[in-house]
């Protein structure tokens, strides 16, 4: 240890010390009589520098600043080889930021290791939806928790206009002060003022709305808005990095004692019959969450006995903790599942791009065969050799992370903002997104810097003195490693390009093909019936006025009701083992809702209101297929194992709740009195559908406390389709610029070879060989790297493809003419960069060829 603190402390003085040295030495030179006996000062100082110093770490940086003056002499190759390196560095390190902020890191909320949102379980259920007025129960009588937070999501309507609709969060009054922030002007809400059913109207609203609607104008503190036709004070204007505890960004928050001030009728406070409420809690200090589980049962239990209609005798909390996001263990598997596909897909990407720029930098190594020629006769080893090469290639890493870096912050917003994200994730880069972008770039520079050093290091470098370097330079054009890399670029390409085809012809599927039913003259009204406390007898008896009513209109064809209106994002899933593997999605319907959508029935009929509701049923195409092997299937019972209803017709394939899955059919049932609170209103226009969205407000207003909100199912079509149009985009963006990449690579390879043979081209020339023999023997050692990466491209897409065709990718599974299309594609832009260098060397005097060096 001493004596290395005494090289680090030489090493910070290092340039103090050779002076006094240098001093010393001149000094003693000049007492001397005869100064030649006194030695050569420079040997002597190199032997001081041996004995205080580390030589390694003047060599690297005398590497480094060979590698720095190279690459400033070649500004397109290191502009070149930085731009690849962070493309294929960047591309992971968004993905990386996306995913650790939006699914793995915790909220930015105090206290994330004590916060846990609760599901309610039982051996054969589990659901995430309490009543509010069981969430008050537990609050009351528990001793697990310090502290009980609650939140209901729903939409109302602002201002005096009842069009002006906004999303709103119903929150405990300790929300704002549990999760640790306050307002950025005015107040949050607070216990003590704004709980209890007498307490002030109040609003806090979010700062995107103050901006966007409000005109950042701070005056509107302290003023009386209007919710829902309601007068309510704003008392608060909200940070900006305020979070959702669900990735949700509500418009307004609003104490959810009010909720029956702004929903008058509304049993919502009261009722233990509607799971519309997130129940989150405060750990007490010291509790594990299994300790808060076991604690909580007792209270479960009361619960259970007060409420026996609505609560099991064996149910109990399940505490989802926020430092692990609120996910359950087969949640977080599933993401990490989900997460380790997509970056196998990116990491191919930066696969590519280091194979590309290894090559560069081989080509570029071997070129320089004479000069490492020389530095082996005058003393150097190999290892000094393999060394120099790859600390030549970090001034390429260093920029290249940088480059990530910046790539990243941009890109990972621009995803965020088109995929909806809420504007409070922070995709900034921070230190971990620095150690990923290092770790990732040093991967890249071992293919980089490592392959290509140990392989020129491996050459009889002697032999380029004689040369001038043309035989090593042409086993090195020939070595496996340069051909495995190019291969690796071609097959790497190919299954991208395939991959973003399918991704592409998933989103052609569903905007050319028929889908099954029409959409673009249907539109869609939600009353929200259940806010107002309308259910049962008094739900069905509005719907019937509203459907008379919009069905008077001359503008109207027709109108029917159902629970989970197409392309509404409502989903009801089901599975049966007599068809493995299928997602069974159930609608509850009115008997015209297939002619309203234009859907076909193949077999039977459709339901009548002779037909029991509970046990008739009419099921598709696929499902009839997949359970009974056969679309003759009136009369019988379904499902098939062990009915309970009776099959009356089978309607044709219809993906109106999933367009783009693969794997689903569609069950429909008809609607039973206790539905009608949750259902919505589907008419068709006969002409412009915009037409209507006034006729059916109007409509609605048979109750006067309804506002309802009304939209047209194409904007929901162009909504759900937002998502794969971004992914296609993403996918097809990367295809473009891998298969770039890989042409670069071809190109390299080829201009390289044909450089190295303008010599012995010249000579073929020379003695009257075609121009076009030549250029297919100038290609021909490239083709079969290239061959050979396109097959295994195109034969690992397949099993992929595969893998992806199941949800939530929903690829276009193993499409032939997705093959056809990306190996055309390929072949057409890898010719074309094989070719055309070939051309140009071929095109010169073969004179000229002849005085090649």
């Amino acid at each position: 240890m001493t004596m290395w603190w005494r090289r680090v402390w030489h090493l910070i003085n290092r340039r103090r010390f050779e002076r006094d040295l240098a001093r010393e030495m001149r000094e003693h030179r000049e007492m001397m009589p005869d100064s030649k006996g006194f030695g050569d000062s420079h040997r002597l100082l190199e032997r001081s520098r041996d004995a205080w110093g580390w030589n390694w770490l003047d060599e690297a940086s005398q590497d480094m600043r060979l590698g720095v003056r190279a690459l400033w002499k070649s500004p397109v190759f290191a502009v070149t080889a930085v731009l690849i390196l962070s493309f294929g560095v960047g591309l992971n390190l968004t993905l990386y930021q996306i995913a650790t902020v939006a699914m793995i890191r915790p909220p930015a909320v105090q206290g994330a290791e004590t916060l846990a949102r609760f599901y309610r379980y039982t051996p054969s259920f589990h659901g995430s939806g309490f009543p509010y007025a069981a969430t008050q129960l537990i609050r009351q009588q528990n001793t697990a928790l310090s502290a009980v937070l609650v939140e209901s999501g729903t939409s109302a309507v602002w201002g005096r206009d009842s069009t002006d609709e906004i999303d709103v969060s119903f929150v405990s009054p300790n929300w704002f002060a549990e999760l640790g922030y306050d307002a950025i002007a005015g107040r949050p809400l607070a216990e003590g003022i704004d709980d209890g059913a007498d307490a002030s109207p109040s609003v806090v609203v979010s700062h995107e709305f103050w901006q966007t609607r409000l005109g950042a104008d701070p005056a509107v503190l302290g003023t009386t808005v209007y919710v829902n036709a309601r007068p309510v004070t704003l008392v608060g204007i909200a940070r900006p990095e305020f979070p959702g505890l669900d990735l949700d960004h509500p418009a307004a928050w609003i104490p959810i004692e009010q909720r029956e001030y702004l929903f008058p009728d509304s049993p919502f406070l009261r009722t233990f019959g509607s799971d519309n409420t997130r129940m989150y809690g405060r750990l007490r200090e010291g509790l594990s969450p299994a300790a808060a589980r076991e604690s909580l049962r007792s209270t479960m239990g009361a619960l259970a006995r007060q409420e026996p209609d609505h609560f099991a005798k064996d149910e109990w909390l399940e505490p989802l903790m926020a430092a692990q996001n609120f996910m359950t263990a087969q949640g977080r598997a599933e993401a990490w599942f989900f997460l380790s596909l997509l970056t196998g897909l990116t990491g191919l990407v930066l696969v590519v791009a280091a194979a590309n720029i290894g090559n560069l930098v081989l080509s570029r190594a071997a070129g320089r065969a004479r000069e490492l020629g020389v530095r082996i006769a005058l003393g150097a080893r190999r290892s000094r050799i393999a060394r120099q090469l790859l600390v030549e290639t970090v001034p390429l890493g260093v920029l290249g992370a940088a480059g990530a870096l910046l790539l990243t912050a941009w890109s990972a917003r621009l995803v965020a903002v088109l995929s909806g994200l809420p504007p409070y994730l922070d995709f900034t880069p921070d230190w971990r997104s620095i150690l990923v972008s290092t770790g990732l770039t040093l991967g890249a520079l071992a293919v980089v810097g490592a392959l290509p050093a140990w392989k020129v290091a491996q050459q009889e470098l002697m032999l380029a003195i004689r040369d001038g370097g043309q035989q090593v330079s042409l086993r090195l054009d020939r070595a496996r490693v340069r051909r495995s890399m190019l291969a690796a670029q071609v097959a790497g390409s190919c299954l991208i390009l395939v991959l973003a085809g399918m991704a592409a012809r998933r989103v052609q599927h569903a905007l050319s093909s028929d889908l099954g039913f029409e959409f673009a003259r249907v539109l869609v009204m939600d009353a929200k019936l259940g806010n107002h406390g309308v259910s049962g007898s008094a739900a069905r008896a509005y719907w019937n006025a509203v459907k008379e009513r919009v069905l008077s209109n001359p503008e109207t064809e027709a109108v029917a009701v159902v629970t989970a209106p197409p392309l509404g994002g409502r989903v009801h899933e089901n599975g049966f083992p007599e068809a493995p593997g299928l997602s069974v999605l159930l609608q509850k319907i009115d008997p015209t809702y297939f002619s309203l959508m234009e859907i076909p029935i193949v077999a039977g009929r459709t339901f009548t209101d002779r037909d029991p509701a509970e046990s008739s049923a009419i099921i598709s195409r696929r499902l009839a297929l997949d359970m009974y092997r056969s679309t003759d299937v009136i009369g019988r019972g379904f499902p098939r194992s062990s009915p309970d209803r009776i099959v009356v017709g089978v309607a044709e394939d219809a993906h109106s709740i999933m367009i783009t899955a693969t794997n689903v059919a569609e069950l429909y049932l008809p609607l039973e009195t206790s539905d009608y609170n949750l259902v919505f209103l589907l008419a068709r226009a006969r002409g412009d559908a915009s037409r209507l969205v006034p006729v059916m407000r109007e409509a609605a207003r048979v109750d006067s406390r309804v506002i309802p909100a009304v939209r047209l199912m194409r904007d929901d079509f162009d909504r759900r389709l937002r998502g794969p149009r971004l992914a296609t985009a993403v996918a097809g963006s990367v295809g473009i610029v891998t298969l770039v990449l890989a042409c670069l690579g071809i190109f390299g390879v080829v201009s390289y070879s044909a450089a190295l043979r303008t010599k012995e081209m010249g000579i073929h020339l020379a003695l009257g060989a075609k121009r076009s023999s030549i250029l297919g023997l100038v290609a021909r050692h490239v083709m079969s790297p290239v061959a050979i990466g396109m097959l295994l491209g195109l034969a690992v897409a397949v099993p992929v493809g595969r893998a992806l065709s199941a949800g939530p990718f929903y690829l276009e599974s193993v499409d032939p003419a997705v093959f056809a299309l990306a190996a055309t594609a390929f072949l057409l832009a890898g010719g074309a960069a094989a070719l055309l260098p070939a051309v140009r060397v071929l095109r010169a005097d073969p004179i000229r060829a002849l005085r090649h060096e």
